[in-house]
């Protein structure tokens, strides 16, 4: 029986306690509810009171010209974007020292002009000298490639004659094949690069 009657006491506080969490909740809610109906009525009446005192500051304003609102200055103006000329100028003195002389020429197109040998209205014939160029960068193009082909002669002759030393001592049966073989490729190495 006393377990009967506890079971039932507890059931009976279960019951009280989760009554009691229902009804605070509600109330919660329908504070919450009451507080959101009040500031928005709060908002709507301080939206009527700002239009109620801006008509009367415009109703005194237009009656008392002592009390009149000033306007504050405006610090910027605005205007609107149009295309037109900038001109900006600025005047400099000054000296301009290079410290190396630079001339731009085209690749591959000879050289800067030194002379010009006809003037504008001149009859001009087949073969006449026209225009005279800076040929300086051309003349030393040719000069190394006189001194390449000298030395190249110089060494084409040197190995014709290891060549021919190395057949005579392979007529002999001297040396090896591989020594004879390496002689004759040099040499036709550089009759080719002569020809070239």
């Amino acid at each position: 029986m006393q377990k009967i009657t506890r079971l039932s006491l507890a059931i009976i506080l279960l019951s009280l306690a989760t009554s009691c969490g229902n009804t605070s909740k509600k109330e919660k809610e329908g504070a919450l509810n009451d507080k959101k109906a009040d500031l928005e009525k709060l908002k709507t009446d301080k939206d009527k009171l700002d239009q109620q005192i801006t008509s009367l500051e415009k109703e005194i304003a237009k009656l008392d010209t002592s009390m009149a609102l000033k306007e504050v200055p405006k610090l910027v103006a605005i205007a609107p974007v149009q295309l037109k000329d900038f001109k900006h100028y600025l005047d400099l003195q000054g000296n301009v020292d290079s410290k190396s002389i630079s001339y731009i020429t085209p690749r591959n197109q000879g050289g800067q002009i030194r002379a010009i040998l006809v003037k504008q209205g001149d009859l001009v014939h087949k073969g006449q000298l026209v225009i005279k160029l800076d040929n300086a960068v051309a003349s030393e193009n040719v000069n190394a490639i006189r001194q390449q082909s000298g030395s190249l002669k110089a060494q084409l002759d040197l190995a014709k004659s290891i060549y021919e030393r190395q057949k005579n001592l392979w007529d002999q049966h001297i040396g090896t094949e591989v020594q004879l073989l390496q002689a004759k490729t040099n040499v036709e190495s550089l009759e080719n690069q002569l020809n070239c």
